[in-house]
């Protein structure tokens, strides 16, 4: 893997305030969150009306684009 898209994931996972900026940038059309490691992120996607939660359980949740990029 390319180190600046590691560099991108490491600082996705925290919750950055241009989380959706990488996301468009990557193409991600899918997310998987673990709850307790990543909750910043979580809350952002959350709030998010362009994302909606597919699945979720007590570790993580799945989120998806309403409009995939």
């Amino acid at each position: 893997m390319p180190e600046e898209v590691w560099k991108d994931y490491l600082r996705l996972i925290r919750g950055p305030a241009d989380w959706q900026a990488l996301m468009d940038e990557y193409g991600m059309n899918m997310a998987i969150v673990n709850k307790s490691e990543q909750p910043v992120l979580v809350k952002k996607i959350r709030e998010s009306t362009d994302w909606k939660a597919e699945y979720e359980d007590r570790q993580g949740i799945v989120f998806v684009r309403k409009r995939p990029v």
